[in-house]
């Protein structure tokens, strides 16, 4: 079917986008500063217990984290390698937030992200 081969296509084009080449250039960069690897590695931790005690609604642990996260963010964005990856990550991110934008627009007719509704009362085509 035509679908697929235009869906490998732009599976390519990603491949050889911009954005993915310097994420991938950045994260093995990372990945051999061992401070910088560290760091990585300490925000994942944190990042997960962060999330993990949101979506357990843990106002305590919450509140403990926010610090934690918040003392990471600094020293990564300290970190020439680790800065610049995020960086690096934030316009991959932007890339297929794009894409995602136009798939769904054109299925939808519609510009807001109906992804994001979860409650199914709201106004937006996804609740429909």
């Amino acid at each position: 079917m035509e679908i697929f081969n235009k869906a490998k296509e732009l599976a390519k084009m990603i491949e050889e986008s911009k954005e993915l080449s310097d994420l991938k250039t950045m994260e093995i960069k990372v990945y051999e500063d061992e401070d910088s690897k560290t760091l990585t590695e300490e925000y994942s931790e944190i990042y997960n217990k962060f999330t993990s005690a949101l979506n357990n609604q843990d106002e305590e642990e919450i509140a403990l984290l926010k610090e934690s996260y918040s003392e990471i963010m600094n020293k990564i964005n300290e970190n020439e390698l680790t800065r610049t990856m995020f960086e690096a990550k934030e316009e991959f991110d932007k890339m297929i937030e794009t894409i995602n934008k136009i798939v769904n627009f054109a299925i939808t007719g519609n510009e807001e992200d109906s992804s994001k509704c979860s409650t199914g009362s709201c106004s937006c085509s996804g609740c429909k």
